[in-house]
């Protein structure tokens, strides 16, 4: 079983390295302490099926904020400071998650 950097290392563009260990250990206290889950085997599918879309999303869209903070400038860097103002609406989907829910 796999949590943290060791399951989905990422650039440190949002900050989430840490926190995303975090997160995990929460998930997998959840799902170890879930009674409905007869083994650990299904215990663990829980676990991978919980977290895994949330990492590769993370770590996507890290790779992707890389790519745009080092522009050249030009009009993509101009429509990226664009972006860079709102950012809270368009990553409100990394900062407002909730574990289980």
């Amino acid at each position: 079983m796999l949590i943290g950097d060791a399951a989905h290392g990422m650039m440190p563009h949002h900050g989430q390295g840490a926190i995303s260990s975090f997160e995990d250990a929460i998930a997998l206290a959840h799902v170890i302490n879930d009674d409905a889950l007869s083994s650990m085997a299904a215990k663990f599918d829980a676990y991978e099926r919980e977290r895994k879309a949330r990492g590769e999303r993370i770590q996507t869209s890290s790779r992707s904020v890389n790519d745009c903070l080092h522009l050249p400038a030009g009009a993509a860097r101009l429509e990226r400071n664009r972006v860079l103002n709102e950012l809270g609406r368009h990553f409100s989907w990394l900062h407002g998650y909730k574990i289980g829910v």
